[in-house]
């Protein structure tokens, strides 16, 4: 096993070779610069120690000023990084919104609105105004490259179904251009939660329990349509199943069962 001295003049020779950092040769004795042990008089222990002593120092400070310098270069290097390829930017909010009213999904249960059997509902208005930029799907990830337009949500009369429209960018994948697969989790908990939670005590409830099953990827900057129905209740807990949709050949991409208990002051309030 080489010895340190050897492996700190193999470090040396090293930075002496690069082109890119100076010489400080003048800090090294000659017996570290041909890779060889110092000479030590034998006339005297006292002047051996000294003799290594300052051996050593001038080794140290050439190392450190090898080690400087090769920081600066790297700083320096990465202060000039640029990413290989820039995105550019996706689909303003306005033109992503004419096209998710367009959708022919969304023209449907326009029209089951109007006949008075549904009702379009915005998803986060139970949430508190301070709370939003916080939210996950309601301020995190709204923004261009991720969901830059808001959901589109509709539950029927008796408020046990509902159906939520989302748009998913390219910034919300896993696998470039595949959506990654937590989103499509969070997906389907916000929407069993929306099915829910009318019908929970207190109309409050939590996530007990979210079982995911991943049929078909979910493609980037695409439009997914997620229904969600409630099942059962049982004093304090409630059962709710999603499916998430593609609208364009409404293939079934991923679906969802969870269970929702209420906290003990809601059941109590009723």
């Amino acid at each position: 096993m080489p010895s340190q001295r050897q492996i700190m003049g193999s470090l040396l020779t090293a930075a002496k070779r690069s082109s890119s950092i100076p010489n400080c040769n003048n800090l090294i004795p000659l017996s570290f610069r041909n890779n060889a042990a110092p000479s030590i008089s034998s006339s005297s222990a006292q002047h051996s120690f000294l003799s290594s002593s300052r051996e050593y120092s001038s080794m140290s400070q050439r190392f450190s000023c090898w080690v400087a310098q090769m920081s600066t270069t790297a700083a320096n290097h990465y202060a000039n990084f640029q990413p290989q390829t820039v995105l550019p930017p996706g689909k303003s909010t306005a033109e992503l919104q004419v096209e998710l009213h367009n959708l022919r999904q969304v023209q449907e249960l326009k029209e089951l609105v109007r006949q008075g059997s549904w009702t379009m509902i915005d998803l986060h208005e139970m949430l508190p105004l301070e709370g939003k930029p916080h939210h996950l799907t309601a301020g995190t990830l709204r923004g261009d490259r991720m969901m830059n337009v808001a959901p589109l949500a509709f539950m029927s009369k008796d408020s046990v179904s509902v159906t939520v429209f989302f748009h998913l960018g390219r910034s919300l994948c896993g696998h470039d251009k595949v959506i990654h697969g937590g989103m499509i989790a969070s997906l389907l908990d916000e929407v069993t939660w929306m099915a829910a939670i009318p019908s929970m005590p207190g109309k409050s409830g939590y996530t007990a329990n979210l079982n995911v099953n991943y049929r078909k990827r979910v493609s980037a900057d695409t439009f997914v349509m997620v229904k969600g129905e409630f099942k059962q209740a049982e004093g304090r807990k409630g059962w709710s199943k999603a499916i998430i949709y593609d609208v364009e050949e409404e293939g079934v991409l991923a679906d969802g069962t969870a269970l929702f208990v209420s906290p003990f002051k809601a059941e109590a309030s009723e």
